[in-house]
């Protein structure tokens, strides 16, 4: 067994060059790649069909060609995704799959296209309202028309089996996500801020099976250990995502460790379990209505605020830090709500806009200093 340093140190590297990443799990699994744009894209059915599916991120990477096809004043991840494709980035994928979470990604649809003529657009529409007893039918259909453009990519059909035993990896997956970031509340010195992003980001560009093993055994080592004493703040952090790596390194550096989050590219993923009975597909469907938190999936009950403050108390947090992604609008019209709920409970929390192409973070580092001043 390798020591634990280097286990992490492995799966950070991997989450740092996710083009390499791909490329090395495709030559070991002998898989195709999907890219899947984010979020809460059924990874389980591209497993069954036998398909590799890769996170699709953005990345720190200086925005130019983008601006032909996407204003200045969109998100900036789907801006970067946009010029990674342009770049050529994206030649190893044998397929994209499109979501339509917000207006920029229903409009970033029509310039994949044009910009990826020859890839297979994979479309994946999930109802906005899911309280509506038709968006469980809705959602089962649109499943199953997803499932029939990979079979026809793939070239062969995707039987149960091949949903059960696909289905059965991802719920190793989040169950093992699950015991990681529960035990990793226990090692916020260890698992530091920065450790713990890019150990959670790398499953995005490996096959789930593989990574699940690695992060088992990460885990196993963790609880070997005696528990570390911190002195400093145990935060849970909100958003789409925390990047780039230069903002990590500022949490590190003023001793803020992330003990719990509700990230759309971290536990929003993997904490809703598969639940009730029936074809797979009905469960992925189901999975669908079950999933609660994110501003992505309609929420009828705004109970983000309630989330959030159950979560800090479970993972015995002492503030909230909220990461904006610029110009994301469903994150800023939730986040007024749940502000006021969560002040109205004496929660400490700080509001930090980010996007990843910030050239200085010295704004950033003044504001999270001053914050971890009032503890």
């Amino acid at each position: 067994m390798k020591p634990l340093e280097t286990n992490l140190n492995e799966l950070v590297e991997l989450a740092r060059h996710p083009r390499r990443t791909i490329l090395s799990q495709m030559q070991a699994t002998g898989k195709k790649s999907i890219g899947c744009l984010p979020v809460n894209v059924p990874e389980e059915i591209i497993y069954a069909a036998g398909f590799l599916p890769v996170g699709l991120w953005g990345g720190q990477i200086p925005i130019q060609k983008a601006d032909s096809f996407m204003q200045s004043y969109c998100c900036a991840i789907i801006r970067a995704d946009l010029e990674y494709a342009i770049n050529g980035n994206y030649n190893l994928l044998s397929g994209l799959v499109q979501t339509g979470f917000c207006d920029t990604l229903k409009c970033a649809s029509l310039d994949f296209e044009v910009i990826l003529p020859n890839m297979p657009m994979l479309p994946m529409i999930y109802p906005h309202n899911r309280a509506l007893p038709e968006a469980m039918e809705y959602m089962m259909e649109e499943m199953e028309a997803f499932k029939r453009r990979l079979e026809e990519l793939a070239g062969h059909k995707v039987s149960e089996a091949d949903l059960e035993a696909a289905l059965a990896v991802y719920d190793d997956y989040r169950a093992a996500m699950g015991e990681f970031v529960q035990a990793a509340r226990d090692y916020p010195i260890t698992i530091n801020a920065k450790v713990r992003h890019l150990v959670i980001k790398a499953a995005w560009f490996m096959d789930k099976k593989l990574y699940t093993e690695k992060i088992k055994e990460i885990t196993k080592q963790l609880k070997a250990m005696p528990k570390e004493e911190f002195k400093g703040i145990r935060a849970v952090v909100t958003g789409i995502m925390v990047e780039p790596e230069g903002l990590l390194d500022i949490f590190v550096d003023n001793n803020i460790a992330f003990v719990a989050d509700d990230l759309a590219q971290e536990s929003r993923q993997f904490r809703t379990a598969t639940s009730g009975t029936g074809p797979v597909i009905k469960r992925l469907a189901q999975r669908v209505m079950d999933m609660q938190g994110g501003c992505l999936l309609f929420d009828c009950g705004r109970s983000k605020g309630e989330f959030l403050a159950k979560l800090m108390d479970s993972s015995k947090a002492d503030a909230l830090i909220v990461c904006m992604t610029k110009f994301c609008d469903p994150e800023g019209m939730d986040y007024p709500r749940y502000k006021a709920e969560l002040e109205a409970k004496g929660v400490k929390l700080i509001y930090l806009e980010t996007e990843q192409q910030m050239d200085s973070m010295e704004n950033l580092r003044t504001r999270i200093q001053s914050f971890a001043e009032m503890f």
